[in-house]
C-alpha cells in the first residue's frame, strides 16, 4: 500500500534513507526536514515502512520557452525495485493530480538513468565539468566568508535580480536552502563575497574524492569570481577544483531526466522555442491515460485517443519539444 506521509513516518523514514541510498546518512534529516503529506509517499507493507519518495512543485524554466510547473522526485528508496516503482509510479500520478505538467529526476550511474528510463523518463538535463588551477587565477582582495544554510534565501535573492535570465534554474527557495544544507551535510560550504555586510557573490561547494567541486558559483565580476574559486580551494586544501555549469547537451556528462504528465502543456511550451505543425504518437506504460496523438496545427495543440502507430514516450516527447539550446540546471539535492 502506498500512502501519504504523516509525522509518526519520520523516524523509520530516517532509518529507511540512512541504509538505502548513497550518503543517506548525511541526507536523511535534511529529507526528514522536507517530509510533508503534500509531498511525500510512503510504501507500508503488514504495517511496516518499507519505502519512501518525495516531490516538490518547482516552475522548470526552460530557455525561450517560458515556464512549466515540474515535480522535481528525490529521496526515492525502497527495498526492492517493485517497491521502488510503485513509489515513483505513485508519485507521478499525485504530481499531475496536483497540477504538474511534467516531472524530472537525477539519477545517479548507469543502473538508475536505466530504471528511470523504463519508468518514461528520459535524459535532457546536461552539466558542463571544467577544471580550476590555482595557479590560473588572478589573486583578489574580495573577503570570502562561510555562511550557514540559512543564508541560503539570500544567495537566491541575488541570483533571482540578476541572473535569473541566464541560467534557467529551477528551484523554489525551500528546495534551494535544502540543497544548501544537503551540501553542509555532506561536508560542504556555502561561501560568500561579502561587501559591507551584502552577498554579492556565492558558490556552494563540497568536497568528492579529495578533490574540491564546486556545484554552483555566481557573481558578476571577475575579482569576485576568482576570489571565490580561491576560497573554495581553501577550504578543501586543494590547488584544483571542479566546476559544474549548465551545459548544451553534446560533450556534457548526463545530469537529469524528463518526462512528461502533461503533453498538451508540454508541447505548447515547445512550440514557443521551435514552432511548426507536427503528429505524433506518445505511449506511457506507466501512466496509460497519456498515451494518445498530439498534433500541432497552425500553433494549436489537440490530443486524441492511440491510433495504433508506433509511439515515443513522454519523456521523449519532453526531451523532443523541449531540449535544444542551454539545457535547463536543476539544483539538486541529492
Amino acid at each position: 500500500m502506498i500512502r501519504k506521509a504523516v509525522k509518526d513516518d519520520l523516524a523509520a523514514l530516517r532509518r529507511l534513507w540512512s541504509e538505502l541510498l548513497p550518503e543517506g546518512g548525511a541526507l536523511a534529516e535534511v529529507y526528514a526536514s522536507l517530509a510533508a503529506p503534500e509531498r511525500a509517499l510512503v510504501l507500508e507493507r503488514d504495517g511496516r515502512a518499507e519505502g519512501a519518495i518525495q516531490y516538490s512543485l518547482e516552475p522548470l524554466r526552460i530557455p525561450g520557452a517560458g515556464e512549466l510547473t515540474t515535480a522535481y522526485i528525490y529521496g526515492a528508496a525502497a527495498r526492492d525495485e517493485g517497491g521502488l516503482r510503485e513509489l515513483v509510479k505513485a508519485s507521478l500520478s499525485a504530481a499531475r493530480d496536483a497540477g504538474a505538467a511534467a516531472a524530472t529526476v537525477r539519477p545517479h550511474g548507469n543502473a538508475e538513468f536505466a530504471f528511470y528510463r523504463s519508468l518514461g523518463f528520459a535524459e535532457m538535463f546536461s552539466i558542463e565539468y571544467s577544471t580550476e588551477r590555482r595557479a590560473a587565477i588572478a589573486p583578489s582582495d574580495e573577503k570570502v566568508a562561510e555562511l550557514p544554510p540559512e543564508h541560503a534565501p539570500e544567495c537566491e535573492e541575488i541570483f533571482t535580480q540578476v541572473a535569473r535570465w541566464r541560467s534557467h534554474q529551477a528551484r523554489s527557495r525551500a528546495m534551494w536552502r535544502a540543497a544548501a544544507e544537503a551540501e553542509y551535510a555532506r561536508g560542504g560550504a556555502l561561501l560568500a563575497v561579502l561587501r559591507e555586510g551584502e552577498i554579492i557573490g556565492y558558490a556552494l561547494c563540497r568536497e568528492d574524492g579529495g578533490a574540491a567541486v564546486i556545484d554552483e558559483l555566481f557573481c558578476e565580476d571577475e575579482p569576485e569570481f576568482n576570489a571565490l574559486r580561491l576560497a573554495v580551494m581553501d577550504r578543501f586544501g586543494t590547488d584544483t577544483a571542479t566546476l559544474c555549469a549548465p551545459a548544451c547537451p553534446h560533450g556534457a556528462r548526463r545530469f537529469g531526466m524528463i518526462r512528461a504528465l502533461d503533453p498538451k502543456a508540454v508541447v505548447e511550451a515547445g512550440l514557443k522555442r521551435r514552432p511548426g505543425d507536427f503528429e505524433i504518437e506518445v505511449e506511457d506504460a506507466e501512466l496509460p491515460e497519456l498515451s494518445g496523438r498530439v498534433s500541432v496545427r497552425d500553433g494549436i495543440v489537440a490530443v486524441g485517443g492511440r491510433t495504433g502507430a508506433a509511439g515515443i514516450t513522454t519523456g521523449d516527447l519532453a526531451a523532443l519539444t523541449l531540449g535544444g539550446g542551454p539545457a535547463p540546471f536543476m539544483n539538486p539535492i541529492v
